[in-house]
């Protein structure tokens, strides 16, 4: 990583040492929302969350994450990167060690504070990708790594565990990892420069309309487009198991058709890594948005067969993490200011709270299909933004580019 790390930090404020600190707060800020439900899952096996209380516990932390992320910059302004990571770290390794001394609503209510400073950790990582030179490969890495990390932990917290219903050693990783990231704040840049202007990103030169924190309206549709995909991706994950057992597929089959998704996530975020920056992000995000929606279909047949539904299970992982990536660069080429693109991972967070929620609304305990359909609904909101997008924003904007050339 570290090597990767040299190869590939731009000329410019940031140095491989800040970019290493801001990566890793950034993917430990992100554990939890992967970890939750291991973590989650086990306190409802041992009583102390009823089936309502999980979903509401893991829906008002990604609001809560996401909420901090959307405020974050101010934050940042006052006080500074390191003093607001070192305070994060902190308060995310106190807020961890309540979980095990809480049941119910109280639960309920830590899994929130939680979400408060990772929210504003996630959005440190959010403001070093779009001041990068190619923030579609930063994305790209930082989407893998956080995949790989989540597999980690959960697989070392389920080697730790001593009964199904011990949540100590998951819980006890999250404190630890939250206090190294307050211990690795002295590597951190100490501030982050206003965007627009010539230091602010790699790439970047002054801009007058730069000055206002409010994105455009094309900014906003991007922002749009992030929100939407985030709810259908997390909308159907939360519900991917029963999802293939009611398409099929046998109990046993369907634990290692969620590994092959998740290494087909890893897989699709290493991909992208590697060959974002010489794609026409709009045509990619738009032909992975078409085939995610066809293979939703899948799940929508009498009886599909078990092959097919394992390659429906590992094409859609793949998928999702080689598109999600995308969005930066749509987002960042809608308004080039890059304010909305600061604000991508709160749209990105609240997303992936409304999905798993609208999806809870139209499920039973019977059946979940309707969780396919509604993600199918939101991709193809995502996809419609970005058509209109491409259409009426980015095509005239390159137009006038290559006159004004």
């Amino acid at each position: 990583m570290a090597r990767a790390l040299r190869r590939r930090a731009p000329d410019g404020p940031f140095t491989p040492a800040h970019c290493t600190a801001i990566l890793f707060a950034g993917v430990v800020a992100i554990l939890f929302a992967g970890v939750g439900p291991f973590i989650l899952g086990a306190l409802q096996a041992g009583g102390r969350l009823d089936a309502e209380q999980l979903g509401q516990a893991g829906t008002v932390e990604l609001v809560a994450m996401g909420l901090a992320a959307a405020f974050a910059a101010p934050l940042e302004r006052r006080w500074g990167v390191r003093p607001l990571m070192a305070g994060c770290g902190l308060f995310t390794a106190l807020c961890n060690g309540l979980i095990t001394q809480l049941s119910g609503y109280g639960l309920v209510g830590a899994c929130a504070l939680v979400g408060l400073p990772c929210g504003v950790l996630i959005w440190m990582v959010t403001a070093l990708i779009v001041r990068m030179e190619r923030p579609e490969r930063w994305a790209a890495f930082y989407l893998t790594i956080q995949t790989v990390a989540q597999l980690a932990v959960v697989t070392a917290a389920g080697v730790l565990a001593r009964s199904a219903t011990d949540v100590v050693p998951g819980v006890a990783i999250l404190v630890v990892l939250s206090l190294a990231v307050a211990a690795v704040t002295p590597l951190a840049p100490a501030a982050f420069a206003p965007l627009g202007t010539p230091h602010a990103h790699a790439s970047g030169t002054a801009d007058a309309s730069a000055a206002s924190s409010v994105p455009a309206l094309a900014g906003i549709a991007a922002l749009a487009a992030q929100f939407c995909y985030n709810a259908a991706t997390l909308g159907l994950w939360v519900y991917f198991s029963p999802l293939l057992r009611e398409a099929g597929m046998a109990t046993g089959l369907v634990v290692v058709a969620t590994s092959a998704a998740l290494a087909g996530q890893v897989v699709g975020g290493v991909l992208a890594t590697a060959i974002a920056p010489r794609l026409s992000f709009v045509r990619a995000l738009a032909v992975s948005l078409v085939v995610m929606i066809g293979v939703l279909g899948i799940f929508a047949l009498a009886a599909p067969s078990t092959t097919l539904l394992m390659g429906a299970a590992i094409l859609f992982g793949f998928l999702w993490m080689f598109a999600a990536p995308l969005l930066t660069p749509l987002t960042i080429a809608a308004d080039p200011t890059r304010q909305a693109a600061s604000l991508g991972s709160g749209a990105s967070l609240l997303g992936c709270g409304a999905g798993p929620f609208a999806a809870s609304l139209l499920v039973s305990d019977a059946h979940v299909r309707a969780s396919a359909a509604m993600t199918a609904g939101f991709l193809a909101l995502t996809l419609l933004l970005v058509a209109l997008l491409a259409v009426f924003v980015l095509s005239p904007r390159a137009r006038r580019t290559q006159v004004g050339a």
